[in-house]
């Protein structure tokens, strides 16, 4: 009888043993699909960025090849059936400006994310996970690109324009409410990890 308990213990012992084995390998499984997601993501929004930085840099050829000044300047906005140009006085700088904001935005993406130049030729995850906010480079995102659309306001410059000299601002927007969904998420799978141990503990 004495036998059979000690048995049966056994049992429960390796059916437990097992559960919490299944539980940690489909939580790692979880977090791996999770950080493969959080990449293509992260890849997505640079590509994002590096779009917009296009637009910029086909604005600025066409300040450079502007033969007049009293010649209109037209906003590179194709999805527009009718042309809008712009008021703006120093086209050159705004879009220096605006260029600067971006790369910041992107810098603070691949610092925050902890993006290597090999995950990003090969898309394949570390599995590093997303690290604290990089404040330096989101502050200086934030107050470059700041700069030209409060100017535009001022001046009263058409909407349509100031939505253009937005761009920048907007890009970091975009990818700071992503790092801040990615942040949620990772702390939901830590919280998840450390609730199991307690468990486990108790």
């Amino acid at each position: 009888m004495a036998s059979r308990v000690k048995t049966s213990k056994n049992v429960d012992e390796q059916v437990e043993y097992l559960d919490e084995q299944e539980q940690e390998e489909l939580l790692q499984d979880l977090r791996n699909e999770n950080d493969k997601s959080n990449l293509f993501i992260q890849m997505g929004l640079l590509f994002v960025d590096a779009l917009v930085c296009a637009i910029f840099l086909v604005f600025e050829y066409d300040v450079q090849t502007h033969e007049s000044r009293h010649q209109p300047l037209y906003l590179p906005f194709p999805f527009l059936s009718t042309p809008v140009f712009s008021r703006f006085s120093y086209p050159g700088l705004g879009v220096l400006l605006s260029l600067a904001a971006i790369v910041c935005s992107m810098v603070t993406m691949v610092l925050t994310c902890r993006l290597t130049l090999k995950e990003m030729l090969q898309l394949t995850s570390s599995h590093k996970g997303v690290g604290p906010f990089h404040r330096q480079a989101a502050v200086a995102a934030a107050s470059v690109s700041s700069v030209i659309p409060l100017a535009a306001m001022f001046i009263r410059l058409e909407w349509i324009e100031l939505v253009f000299w937005c761009l920048p601002w907007l890009v970091l927007m975009m990818n700071a409410l992503a790092i801040r969904m990615m942040r949620q998420v990772q702390d939901s799978f830590t919280a998840l990890e450390k609730s199991r141990y307690k468990f486990k503990g108790a």
